[in-house]
């Protein structure tokens, strides 16, 4: 039988967003990784940055293996207390038009 091509997700910037307060939900990104191509949509993006959000109530400081992710970069934010400029950042710079 024979299997359906699998479709990409181009995106310049893809953030993996997991709770420092749950760290079930970052093993979750494992998952969740694994599972996209499956499900016939897989990531590829120019740069792949993990989030931890929540970091005003985490219990335990926390650093993520990026290179099981294929992540460049780590964050730990507040997406209640940090303004706004730091979470549009982490969007990246506006485009060009």
């Amino acid at each position: 039988m024979a299997q359906a091509a699998a479709r990409h997700v181009y995106a310049d910037r893809a953030l993996l967003v997991f709770d420092l307060s749950r760290l079930e939900t970052y093993y979750a990104l494992h998952e969740i990784r694994g599972a996209l191509c499956v499900f016939e949509r897989c990531l590829s993006a120019s740069e792949i940055w993990v989030v931890g959000n929540k970091r005003d109530v985490a219990i335990v400081d926390f650093e993520p293996d990026l290179s099981a992710l294929g992540a460049q970069r780590y964050v730990a934010i507040s997406a209640l207390y940090d303004p706004t400029e730091v979470l549009v950042g982490l969007a990246g710079p506006p485009r060009p038009r």
